[in-house]
This record gives C-alpha cells, sequence and structure tokens, in this order.
C-alpha cells in the first residue's frame, strides 16, 4: 500500500520526517507539496491537549485557492483524509470554514466552528482515472472504526480470534464484539441521519457469530433497509464472519436510513450486528482542462518566471478559481475546458 502522510506546517529541518508513536506512521514536513500558505503553531495554551504532530499548521491568508501537488497513478484507488485543527493560532478565536476540492471538483466544507477544542476530519476514496465505468496498522485499508451503541443493545463478545480473511478484512476488535436486542423479541434497529438528505449511500454490515451455541440453538434473522426486505435468511455460526451489502446505492427518504434486522420464528436466538461501514457518493463531473491548453500555459508560466497566487491548479475550472489573466471556454463541463486567451 502506499502511504504518504504529510505534516502541514512541519519545517523540513524539524525532525522530518518522524515516526508517529500511535500508528507507526511516518510523516514528513508538507513542504515540498505546496507552493503558498504559512507556518503557524497552535496557542501555546492549548498544546497539551494535543500530540506533536497537531501542534503545528500551515495556513493560508492569501489567495483564493491554495494547492497541495500529490503524485497518483491512473487507475488507482486512494484513500485520501484531512485533518485540521484550529487551535487559536492566530490569537483571533475564530475557528475557519473553508472548502476542499479534489482537484477541481467540489468535496467538502471543513467547518472548524463544529469542532472545537478537537480536530475536525473528512476522508474520501477516490478513484483516479480518465473512463466512465480504512485505522492503520490494525485495519490493513486504513479505515476508522468509531464505537456506537444504542440504550436497546445489549453488547456480546468473546476473546477467541475470529477468521476475518474475507475480503473486507475487518479488524479482529471490531469482530470480537457484538450487539444484540435487550429485548430479544425486538428488532435490532439502526437510525442513520444524513448531513444532506439527497445523499445516495453505499452499505456495508458485518456480523461475526461471536456466541457460542448450546444443542438446538440457532441464529437466523431478515434484513430490512428502509422498510424493505433485502436478504432472508441471514445464519450465522459461531466464529463465522459474513459481510452484505447492496450493490446500488441507497437513497433514503427524509434523510434517515433505518436498518432492521429481524428474527425469524423458528431461531432460538436473536440478530446479531458488529459493524456498519458507510460511504457517501460523490460525483465529480467537472472535465479538467484540456491537456495541451494546460502543458501550454505551464511552459509559459516558468519561462517567463511567473509566480501569481492564483496560478495553481486548474487554469480554466472552476470557474471562480480561473487564473488571472486568462480565458477559457468552459461552459460545457462534460467537455474539457480550452484556453482562449491570455
Amino acid at each position: 500500500m502506499d502511504l504518504e502522510n504529510l505534516d502541514c506546517g512541519l519545517s523540513p529541518d524539524e525532525q522530518s520526517p518522524y515516526i508517529e508513536l500511535e500508528t507507526g506512521l511516518q510523516f514528513s514536513s508538507d513542504a515540498s507539496f505546496v507552493k503558498s500558505g504559512e507556518i503557524g503553531r497552535i496557542d501555546a495554551s492549548l498544546e497539551s491537549k494535543y500530540t506533536k504532530p497537531q501542534t503545528t499548521l500551515r495556513y493560508f491568508p492569501d489567495g483564493m485557492r491554495n494547492c497541495y501537488n500529490l503524485s497518483v497513478r491512473q487507475g488507482t484507488c486512494y484513500l485520501i483524509r484531512v485533518t485540521s485543527n484550529y487551535g487559536n493560532y492566530d490569537g483571533f478565536n475564530v475557528s475557519p470554514r473553508f472548502d476542499l476540492y479534489i482537484g477541481l471538483n467540489f468535496w467538502v466544507t471543513m467547518d472548524l466552528e463544529r469542532h472545537i477544542n478537537r480536530d475536525s476530519t473528512e476522508e474520501i476514496i477516490h478513484i483516479y482515472q480518465t473512463q466512465t465505468h480504512w485505522m492503520y496498522p490494525s485495519d490493513i485499508y486504513d479505515r476508522i472504526w468509531v464505537p456506537y451503541f444504542e440504550p436497546e443493545w445489549r453488547q456480546i463478545s468473546t476473546t477467541i480470534k475470529l477468521n476475518n480473511s474475507n475480503y473486507y478484512f475487518v479488524p479482529q476488535d471490531v469482530l470480537m464484539t457484538a450487539a444484540i436486542p435487550a429485548n430479544v423479541s425486538a428488532r435490532l434497529s439502526f437510525t442513520k441521519d444524513l448531513e444532506f438528505p439527497n445523499e445516495k449511500l453505499y452499505m456495508y454490515f458485518h456480523f461475526s457469530g461471536v456466541q457460542a451455541f448450546q444443542a438446538n440453538q440457532t441464529r437466523e434473522f431478515s434484513i430490512l433497509w428502509n422498510g424493505e426486505l433485502i436478504y432472508s435468511p441471514m445464519s450465522l455460526e459461531y466464529l463465522q464472519v459474513d459481510t452484505l451489502f447492496k450493490m446500488t446505492p441507497s437513497l433514503c427518504e427524509v434523510g434517515k436510513c433505518l436498518l432492521e434486522l429481524e428474527r425469524l420464528k423458528n431461531s432460538t436466538l436473536p440478530p446479531l450486528l458488529s459493524a456498519i461501514e458507510v460511504f457517501a457518493v460523490v460525483n465529480f463531473t467537472q472535465s479538467e482542462t484540456n491537456k495541451d491548453d494546460v502543458i501550454a500555459i505551464q511552459n509559459i508560466k516558468t519561462t517567463h518566471g511567473l509566480s501569481r497566487i492564483s496560478w495553481q491548479g486548474d487554469p480554466c475550472v472552476p470557474p471562480q478559481f480561473l487564473w488571472d489573466g486568462l480565458t477559457c471556454d468552459s461552459f460545457n463541463v462534460s467537455m474539457p475546458p480550452r484556453i482562449t486567451s491570455l
């Protein structure tokens, strides 16, 4: 797995690279990946609340758009995770709000006002390809698993490792605990409230047999998604791991998704759930500027030693970040924009 971990605002001469103790990952200074921005450090009174990698930062006082340039391979799937921490580095005590773009397509808004005194983290799995068509080291896919529990649930667990050799490789720590309904006759329900009501979601449900069966005991249940039966019967043996997902994304009504697990009549044990993965679909529809035009304008920039703050990223799109001095034909989002004048 290719890893590029950047400590933003770390001086290249200040212990770069270094090994982050919690994860064992190697972090390097971001200085060679970005051409703008200033280095800052969080308020000294807050430093004790954070580990060292979170005490320095890079902020961008100039220009509408500031870009990190990362080398990628076409057709490769990348997990991109961005962590921001204000830490009152400027003494103004006003948390910033800004947008993140992947290339020229809007990704997400970072609102640090909602995450006072802690990090704001966003992540996306992005495939770099031109045609249409998970926490490390315990998780080989570098996924972050967050504990979750409802009052209507009861936890069961095992100390024996399960066989997680299926394609999803859910970590053992996640698989060794599971939730069942506290009322064994009731459904096990999970509700997901969407930040954006029209999001399309891919959901993965992970089940692990953490409970040993006694004679004549069975565990079989049906799986309902927003009131619709999507799978039945789901049966699970002791120390068995299974994963269920829908091939098409789901659109939940009124911004609320409902998962329900219902015990079958002939089952002696209630339904069980170990983990859920949720992926929101982000469609990047805007085409990049014609490659020949980009090469030409980059040559002009290099030849004449131009260093305008706005000349970062794609020259033509998004339109609000158009390079100063350029005119582009970018009306049709499905066609690569062309530079028409300089």
